[in-house]
C-alpha cells in the first residue's frame, strides 16, 4: 500500500468513532422508546397514582440503562480503534525503519 493511503486509513480509523458523538438525538429529545415514555408521562399527569408513577420511573430507568450501555459500547469502540491504530503505527513504523537500514 502507498504511504498516503495508509495515512488516510489511520485518520479514518481515528475519526470514525467520533461520529457517534455528534449524531443528533432529534428535536423531541432522546428517541429511544420516546413514544412509550411520553405515554407514561401523560398517564401520570392525568392520573397520578402509585402504578403510573412506577411505570414512569421504569421508563426513565430503561432510558438511563440505554444511555449507560451506549456509553459502554462507545468506550469499547474507542479502545478498539486505539488498539488498531497503535497496531498500524507499530507495524508501519517497523517497516519504515527496516527500509531505512
Amino acid at each position: 500500500m502507498k504511504t498516503r493511503a495508509i495515512r488516510w486509513l489511520i485518520v479514518i480509523f481515528v475519526l470514525l468513532p467520533f461520529g457517534a458523538l455528534v449524531l443528533p438525538t432529534g428535536p423531541g429529545g432522546p428517541s429511544y422508546r420516546q413514544k412509550e415514555r411520553i405515554e407514561t408521562i401523560e398517564a401520570y399527569k392525568l392520573n397520578p397514582s402509585v402504578s403510573t408513577k412506577a411505570a414512569m420511573n421504569d421508563e426513565f430507568y430503561r432510558l438511563h440503562h440505554h444511555y449507560a450501555m451506549s456509553g459502554l459500547v462507545l468506550l469499547l469502540s474507542f479502545l478498539l480503534v486505539d488498539v488498531v491504530v497503535i497496531y498500524l503505527f507499530w507495524n508501519y513504523g517497523a517497516r519504515k525503519m527496516e527500509r531505512a537500514r
